[in-house]
C-alpha cells in the first residue's frame, strides 16, 4: 500500500538512494499504487539529499501543494541553485502555495541583494511566528555572508 512504499522511500532519502527511490516510485505505478504528495515529496527529499534538484523538479508532476513546493525549494537550494529556487517561490506564489519555509530555503543561498527582494516579494502574506523567524534568519545570514553589515542590523 502507499503507506508502505512512503516508509521504503523515506528509507531512501535517509541512506542517499535517490536512484532506488525512483525505481520505486517507477514501481508503484506498475503495481497500480497512486503517489501521493507524501511519497512525492519523500523521493524529492532523496533528490535533494544528492543534490540532484533538476530530477526533483521533475517529480512536480501534475499535483502542487505548499509541501511539494518548499521540497522543491529546498531541493534546489541544497544543491546552490537560487535562481531556481526563486523561480519555484515565484511559482508556488503565482498558486497561492507559497509559504515562508520555501522562501527560507531562496534566501539561504542566494545573493543578498535577491534575498532581501524576497522581503518584498510575498510582504502581505508574512505572519508572526516560527516560520518568519526562519526567513528573517536565513536572510541575515545571507547578509552576513556577503559582509553586508549594515543592511543585516535593520532587521
Amino acid at each position: 500500500d502507499v503507506v508502505s512504499f512512503g516508509s521504503v522511500l523515506h528509507a531512501c532519502d535517509h541512506g542517499g538512494r535517490w536512484i532506488t527511490a525512483l525505481g520505486w516510485l517507477r514501481c508503484m505505478g506498475i503495481v497500480g499504487v497512486r503517489t501521493n504528495f507524501v511519497t512525492d515529496v519523500a523521493a524529492m527529499s532523496a533528490c535533494r539529499t544528492a543534490t540532484q534538484w533538476r530530477t526533483a523538479s521533475c517529480l512536480m508532476g501534475l499535483q502542487s501543494n505548499t509541501v511539494l513546493f518548499n521540497a522543491l525549494a529546498n531541493a534546489c537550494a541544497s544543491s546552490g541553485q537560487w535562481r531556481e529556487s526563486l523561480l519555484v517561490c515565484s511559482e508556488a506564489k503565482q498558486q497561492s502555495q507559497l509559504d515562508d519555509f520555501a522562501m527560507s530555503c531562496a534566501a539561504a543561498c542566494c545573493p543578498w541583494q535577491h534575498a532581501t527582494y524576497l522581503l518584498r516579494f510575498d510582504e502581505e502574506s508574512f505572519q508572526p511566528g516560527a516560520s518568519m523567524e526562519s526567513f528573517l534568519g536565513a536572510l541575515i545570514h545571507s547578509l552576513c555572508r556577503a559582509w553586508q553589515w549594515r543592511p543585516a542590523w535593520e532587521f
